[in-house]
């Protein structure tokens, strides 16, 4: 089947689900990648999957997640699109349009606000004309993934937030509302006053970053106020770490396939719980 820009994927997908999961594959790991795109073709789902620059770089490259994501959505025929999260250089943008990306999140929350706009709008242009669906963030949202660290967040207000969308032309807009990234210590400051100004007033899909670890009845909230795509990374590599962890309990096996197994049905299994609150079921 062909990738499928992220607003593609959104207006093919919504007729089925409530929002799009989007699952962090730690730049392009075949056992995560096929626990997975089996569990979306059991479903009948779709979703978005993603890494970012770092964990691609580390793992072997661009190309190789595209053809990997590619060979095996095909294999399975399942709707998907391939996402660059947490971008934070225009070189990196270029690269993983030319390989095929077909959505990218462009992170310019370390700059201040005007530069991010003029960055963002710069990155929508290019990937726009790459048919590429583009996710731009505004405030800082704490917490840590690969490279993106920070011990705070902040939030910006409502007017910021539609100057952003309208001066930039993003198709995704991913604002910090009090999720982190990683794991939570205490229970998320989730900023409601401002998710319900947001879910009035803005226009295209919004974006959840840090589902891993929150409830499911925030996100059921946050889904009806208008967040489309909601973000799983820390808790695909939890499961696939335990996983392989008790496989290698068993001292008679040294196939490697046979540990990896394990982590598979572990990312299943998340996997289906994350698509059960998706289908709402």
């Amino acid at each position: 089947m062909p990738l499928l820009s992220g607003i593609q994927l959104i207006k093919q997908a919504k007729k089925t689900q409530q929002f799009i999961p989007c699952f962090d594959i730690s730049g392009g790991n075949v056992d995560i990648l096929h626990a997975i795109c089996e569990k979306l073709a059991q479903r009948g789902s779709s979703a978005f999957l993603s890494s970012t620059p770092s964990s691609i770089k580390d793992y072997f490259g661009f190309s190789h997640f595209i053809k990997t994501v590619r060979e095996i959505a095909d294999k399975y025929n399942v709707n998907i699109t391939p996402h660059l999260d947490h971008a934070t250089t225009v070189e990196d943008i270029d690269r993983s349009l030319s390989v095929g990306f077909t959505s990218v999140m462009f992170d310019g929350s370390k700059y201040d606000f005007n530069k991010n706009i003029k960055l963002t709008r710069f990155i929508v242009k290019k990937a726009h004309e790459c048919d590429a669906s583009v996710e731009g963030e505004l405030g800082i949202i704490g917490g840590k993934e690969d490279e993106i660290v920070s011990d705070l967040s902040l939030f910006p207000t409502l007017e910021e937030a539609l100057t952003f969308i309208s001066e930039t032309n993003v198709d995704f807009f991913a604002p910090a509302i009090g999720t982190l990234h990683g794991l939570y210590d205490s229970k998320p400051n989730i900023q409601w006053s401002l998710v319900k100004q947001l879910s009035k007033a803005c226009t295209i899909p919004m974006v959840l970053h840090g589902g891993s670890g929150l409830n499911s009845s925030n996100i059921k909230k946050l889904v009806i106020s208008g967040f489309q795509k909601v973000n799983y990374a820390t808790d695909i590599r939890i499961a696939f770490r335990s996983g392989i962890q008790k496989g290698l309990k068993n001292k008679n096996h040294l196939k490697p396939q046979v540990y990896f197994k394990k982590g598979r049905d572990a990312v299943a299994s998340f996997t289906d719980t994350v698509l059960d609150i998706a289908m709402g079921e």
